[in-house]
């Protein structure tokens, strides 16, 4: 796991200390994300590092807009999932391929999409080394619902000869054995930016 220190991360995203541990309380940060590693003076904190700017540079951009318990609900049980897209509010998506945009909902054998679907889709269209038919077939199986939840991960991997997913609710490292080469993303180094760039395709109840 790619890691950042506090210190680098309050350099580099211009926020305080008093506003990272406040957002913590205020459940906008996953407390999982708080981790504790020894280093020459004692005890130092890191946290996931795609996981934590993101996230930071989605409640600054949100913070004006939402309340912080609307922020909070939307970040731990993806509010949007019951927004039901249409076809032509995909179009408006960028990230999925042209191709994909009119036949989603087919594709993904679902009348529902909202963010989550979304970013499994984005996820796989930004996959290299993989056809795609290989693609469309990963699309199809993708659990519903899918259980990643804003702290979790995907990854694809290739084994026996076939390309697999992998989506996780927590955050934790996965461990495969050497002879699989795994692609891990962060759900919230996906979602984030999304929901952030189509904050009025992926609106929150009670707005």
């Amino acid at each position: 796991m790619n890691l950042i220190s506090k210190k680098d991360l309050l350099a580099i995203t211009g926020i305080s200390y008093g506003q990272l541990y406040r957002w913590k309380r205020q459940r906008l940060i996953p407390e999982e994300w708080f981790i504790k590693k020894a280093s020459y003076t004692g005890q130092e904190t890191f946290f996931p590092r795609d996981s934590i700017i993101s996230r930071v540079q989605t409640i600054l951009q949100l913070k004006d807009t939402y309340s912080m318990e609307q922020l909070a609900a939307m970040f731990e049980s993806g509010g949007e999932k019951s927004a039901g897209l249409s076809s032509k509010q995909l179009a408006a998506i960028e990230e999925i391929p042209p191709q994909w945009r009119d036949s989603l909902h087919e594709l993904l054998g679902r009348d529902t999409i909202g963010l989550d679907e979304v970013a499994a889709t984005v996820y796989l269209a930004g996959l290299t080394g993989i056809t795609e038919e290989e693609k469309k077939k990963l699309l199809a199986h993708l659990p519903n619902p899918i259980p990643a939840g804003d702290h979790g991960v995907i990854a694809a991997f290739r084994a026996a000869g076939e390309y697999h997913l992998l989506i996780l609710k927590g955050t934790a490292a996965l461990a495969l054995d050497t002879g699989i080469q795994v692609e891990t993303k962060p759900w919230s180094s996906i979602a984030d930016p999304l929901r952030l760039k189509y904050k009025d395709l992926f609106k929150m109840g009670g707005n």
